[in-house]
C-alpha cells in the first residue's frame, strides 16, 4: 500500500501496485478510467463519487480479478451506443454502483452485484459479445432505449434475483424489450440461466420500497 493523495483517479490508479485499494472522495472526476491491473477502486466510507464522460467512464482490462465498489458513472454522450462501464478481460467485481450501461465483451467474467443500470438513451442496459460471460446477481436494470440484457455471447452466464423493466412513459425509453436472445447464443451451446429475476414497473411503489430496503442493507455492510 501507498497511500497519498492524488489530483485525478487514474493518477491514483497508476501508483498502485497490486492488490492495493484507491479510496475516492465525493467529487465530479471528468476522465476515461482504466485499470489494467488487480487493484481495488471504493468511493470512501460516506462519499459519493461520480466519473463523468462523453463516453466510456470506465474499461476494466486486468486478466485477472479486481473489485469496484461505490462509484457513480455519468455519461454525456446519449447519441451512440457506447457503454459507460466496458469489461474486456477477467473477472471483476462490480458492485453498489450506477450507471447506464455495460458491456461485456472478449473472454471476461465478471461479477456483478448490487447495482442500478438505468436509463441509457441508445443502447441496452446489459451486452454480452464474443465469448465473454459472467454472473449478474440483484441489479436492478431499466429504462433502456433498446433491452434490460442484449446477449451476443458464447461464454457461461447467469442472471439471479435481478429487476428488469422499463419505466412507462418514458418517451425514447421504453425499449425494444426486456430480454433479447441472439442465434448465436443458442449456436454457441452456452445456454444462459435466469433464476428467480423479476420484471417489474420500476415506478411501483413495492419495487421502490424493496430496493430501497437494499440500500439500507448495502450501506450497514461491510463494501467487502
Amino acid at each position: 500500500s501507498r497511500p497519498g493523495m492524488f489530483s485525478t483517479i487514474q493518477e491514483a490508479i497508476g501508483r498502485a501496485q497490486r492488490h492495493d485499494r484507491v479510496e475516492v472522495m465525493s467529487g465530479t472526476y471528468n476522465e476515461a478510467i482504466v485499470i489494467t491491473k488487480e487493484i481495488e477502486l471504493c468511493a470512501m466510507l460516506g462519499e459519493s463519487p461520480e466519473i463523468v464522460m462523453w463516453g466510456t467512464c470506465l474499461t476494466l482490462s486486468c486478466p485477472t480479478t479486481g473489485y469496484i465498489c461505490g462509484i457513480d458513472l455519468v455519461q454525456m454522450d446519449k447519441n451512440h451506443e457506447i457503454p459507460s462501464l466496458c469489461v474486456t478481460d477477467g473477472s471483476p467485481i462490480v458492485t453498489q454502483c450506477r450507471f447506464p450501461s455495460v458491456l461485456v465483451q472478449g473472454s471476461a467474467t465478471p461479477h456483478l452485484e448490487r447495482n442500478e443500470i438505468t436509463d441509457s438513451w441508445s443502447t441496452s442496459g446489459i451486452r454480452l459479445k464474443a465469448y465473454a460471460g459472467g454472473v449478474f446477481h440483484r441489479n436492478v436494470v431499466y429504462s433502456h432505449s433498446n433491452f434490460c440484457v442484449e446477449l451476443h455471447n458464447a461464454g457461461s452466464t447467469l442472471f439471479t434475483e435481478n429487476d428488469f423493466g422499463i419505466v412507462p412513459g418514458k418517451v425514447g425509453r421504453r425499449g425494444k424489450g426486456i430480454i433479447f436472445i441472439s442465434f448465436d447464443v443458442v449456436k454457441f451451446g452456452h445456454k444462459p440461466q435466469f433464476i428467480e429475476n423479476r420484471i417489474t414497473d420500476p415506478n411501483d411503489d413495492r419495487v421502490v420500497a424493496d430496493r430501497s430496503d437494499r440500500r439500507r442493507d448495502d450501506k450497514s455492510a461491510d463494501r467487502r
